[in-house]
Parts: C-alpha cells; structure tokens; sequence
C-alpha cells in the first residue's frame, strides 16, 4: 500500500508526498491497521488526496510484493538472533499457548512469508479494507468544516461492506511459576522476562495498575531500576510495564543482565515483585501520586499526544473525559487499592520466567530459585 498507486510508481508518489511536506503510511499490528497521515496545514486538501488515492488505488505490483517479502524475512532473521527479540516472542508463546493466535509474532515466519502470494494480499485489501470497521482521528489547525470536507470525497468513493473480524484462538498456556531457558551458546550475557496476561486497555483495573507499577519498574525511579542496575550494577536498565490493547494484554518485567550475575538477578526480579505489595506505603503513594500528576500536565502539548488520546477513545471505546477520570484515580486511590490491584494483577505467582542465556554455565544454578529444575526450550 505504501508502494505506489494505480496512477503513480513509488518514485512519482515519494515526489508528489515530498512537494507537499507530507508523509503518508500504511501500518499494521497484531490487533489492527491503519494509515498515519501528517503535514503541512496548508496543504491538508491535496495531502488527503493523494492519500485517498493509495487507499482506494493500490498498485500492487509484483516485483515490489517480492522485495518487501525479502526484507520482512531478512528482519526475521535478525530478530532470530535477538535475545531480546527471542525471550518476547518465547513469552508470548507460553503466555498465550503454542498454536494461539496471540502467541504468532505479529511479521510472522519465513515459511508463512513464502506461502503469501500477492493474490493473497488482494483478496485480504478487497474483503477487509472497509469504512465499517474505521475510525478516523485528526489533531491539527484546520478546523472541523475544512476537516470533514476534505474527507467527504473519501467516504463517498470508499464502499462499505461488511467485515468479520475474527476472534483470536486460544491456545493451552504454559504453568506458571516455571523458569524456561533458552539456550543461546557462549551469550555474555542474558535476557530475562517475568510475565502474564493482564487486563484490556478499557478495563476499570487498568489505570489503577498503571500506578501501581509505577514506583516498581515504569522508568529510572522504579525500583527494579534502582537495584538491579543504581546498587548491584547488573545492567543498564531494569523495568516493568502493563502492555494493554484489546485482545493481546500483558505484565510485563525485563532486563538485560551480566551472564555471570543470571540467578541472583532472577532472584532480585522474584523478590522485589512478590514483595512489593508490602512495601507500598502512604508516603511512596504521596510521591507516585505527585509524579503522576506532574507528568499529566505535559502529556497532551504536541499533536501526537493528542492524536494518540483520540485514538485510544476510537479504538477502545473510551469515554471522552478519560484523561480527566484518570487524574481523580490518581488523586483518590488509596493504600489498600493499590495493594488489591497487585495482588490481582501482579501476583508472582502466575508469571512465567523466560532467560534467555548460555545454559552451560547458567541453567543450573537457577534450581537454587526453588521454582524448580529451569525447563529448556528451543528457539
């Protein structure tokens, strides 16, 4: 889609984006599509356009269809040497359940690469590109009465039709609780993960467990932070994160540590996780809240951040005061909320552990963790 159009090559269309100080691109995830459109005010009509014209007029052409399809297959394989890359994609796979929907990387294999063809890649454009199932959102200058406009011709030219989006399958999750190593010879270092599924991003927990993660891992104050890398000089960073969309939602705590340090920075991640409701205090709520609420203040001063809240009430169906509904959490949520919310959505307990490291030297000493022998599993 980003390719051309039926009326202009790559070239001509890179050239017209270009005159106008516009960028245009399609995109596509695990959970949806889209297109990102962004210039200059001034010429917002003709940037609608020529966007138009790529949505509606898609060139499709052969030779382009196999040079993308080596590209995307060339990232694979360099994602296949990440450990990084590796430990999230062994995540999602024990988390969601081999076979499940979720636990398929959103680019796919080399082998379902192979197998697309572009009469493949028409059929999905001609039954699931539809206006039914868009949304569109638009942050700028130009007011409503040009905005809307400019985008009628679009909406009177693009045909409806009906689109089934089909559920994820679920497949059968991995026990909790369990270390699972994956073997990368001669690493200098590994990769580790703790996870679990969490809640959607519209769900009434969410924001309350966006605070409470706050203090343990959401950046350089968190306390993962603090000690894996400020007092045992494990790593460069240590960190944990709610990941919430719609279907694929997750916990998530990770680091890239010294090889030689592995158990002892498992231990630190079991340890400060499973402990943490009972370091929650009132002083550390005084202090998130006071963060929180600081950085609320500059979270909407560019039109990204306000594009992206617009988004978040297209796609999840949010209401449009939610920013505001998350301030009165932050300055209402008590104590014993906070302690509630992790004990529901951060018990240690249901969490898979993934290290990605060398299992000669490093496998072993994992069994002193009590969680049991590390079970080994391929890439």
């Amino acid at each position: 889609m980003n390719e051309g159009t039926a009326l202009k090559s790559p070239e001509e269309l890179e050239s017209a984006l270009g005159l106008l100080g516009a960028r245009v691109r399609f995109y596509s995830g695990t959970e949806g599509m889209g297109i990102s459109i962004s210039g200059l005010s001034k010429n917002y009509e003709k940037i609608v356009a020529i966007a138009q014209e790529m949505l509606l007029q898609p060139r499709f052409d052969s030779a382009a269809f196999e040079r993308l399809k080596n590209e995307i297959k060339t990232t694979i394989r360099q994602m296949s040497a990440n450990p990084r890359a590796i430990a999230t994609e062994t995540a999602g796979k024990l988390i969601y359940g081999e076979g499940g929907t979720l636990s398929r990387m959103a680019y796919g294999t080399a082998a379902s690469i192979d197998a697309i063809t572009l009469e493949d890649v028409k059929a999905f454009y001609a039954a699931n590109y539809s206006p039914s199932i868009a949304n569109i959102t638009f942050a700028g200058s130009p007011d409503q009465k040009r905005v809307v406009k400019a985008l009628t011709t679009l909406t009177e030219n693009w045909p409806a039709k009906d689109v089934v989006i089909p559920e994820p399958v679920a497949g059968v999750s991995a026990q909790r609780g369990v270390i699972y190593f994956v073997d990368y010879p001669n690493a200098p270092q590994s990769m580790i993960i703790l996870a679990k599924t969490a809640m959607p991003f519209s769900d009434p927990d969410y924001y309350p467990a966006v605070i409470a993660n706050y203090k343990l891992g959401s950046g350089s104050q968190g306390m993962l932070f603090d000690v894996l890398r400020l007092q045992k000089g494990y790593t460069y960073g240590a960190y944990s994160s709610f990941m919430a969309a719609q279907h694929q939602n997750l916990f998530m705590a990770q680091s890239s540590v010294q090889g030689s340090v592995t158990m002892d920075a498992v231990k630190t991640f079991k340890d400060l996780i499973g402990g943490y409701s009972e370091m929650i205090n009132e002083e550390m709520l005084a202090s998130v809240k006071n963060s929180l609420l600081k950085s609320k203040t500059s979270s909407f001063e560019t039109i990204g951040d306000i594009l992206s809240m617009l988004n978040d009430i297209a796609n999840y169906n949010m209401p449009f005061d939610y920013v505001k509904q998350q301030e009165n959490t932050i300055n209402n949520i008590t104590v014993d909320q906070l302690k509630e919310i992790i004990t529901k959505h951060m018990n240690i307990n249901d969490m898979i552990y993934v290290v990605v490291g060398d299992a000669k030297s490093q496998m072993k000493p994992l069994e002193q963790l009590g969680l049991g022998k590390p079970v080994l599993v391929q890439r």
